[in-house]
């Protein structure tokens, strides 16, 4: 048996099928935030809020001062890891290629008992294309920014 949900938001159509014995949808990261030290050179911040979003924050390298707020998904996989997903209606996260407006995927799973990250974004290239960026990462807290 499966619980289907499906919206409609400006770029894109959201299907979401969930298995009753599947990993459960979570609020525990909610006023949480850590700093993401990518091997690619980014280093950003994610600052998980009550609304279900995250806004995300470049706090060095490519995407330094560059901050976004999207709505997100998270599940616990196991204890203390989860996988968190968004979708970008446009986004400046691109390590090479020169990124175009439109959707990007976002998915990032979060170790908190190793304190590591393992991201995966793709999204529209200027020309044409589409770039894919997997990227590992270390992780450590920070105060959370509970702005929005």
């Amino acid at each position: 048996m499966t619980s289907n949900k499906h919206t409609i938001a400006k770029t894109h159509i959201e299907n979401i099928s969930l298995h009753p014995q599947g990993h459960p949808l979570t609020n525990d990261l909610t006023g949480k935030a850590v700093r993401l030290a990518y091997c690619s050179g980014h280093i950003l911040e994610q600052h998980w809020q009550a609304d279900s979003r995250v806004l995300w924050k470049g706090v060095s390298g490519p995407l330094a001062g560059y901050d976004q707020t999207e709505a997100y998904r998270a599940f616990e996989i196991a204890k203390d890891i989860y996988l968190i997903t968004w979708i970008e209606a446009s986004t400046a996260a691109s390590s090479s290629a020169p990124q175009a407006n439109g959707p990007w995927l976002t998915n990032v799973i979060l170790d908190f008992n190793k304190m590591q990250a393992t991201a995966s974004w793709m999204g529209p290239t200027n020309a044409g294309g589409t770039e894919h960026v997997l990227d590992q990462a270390t992780m450590s807290y920070v105060e959370c920014d509970l702005r929005y």
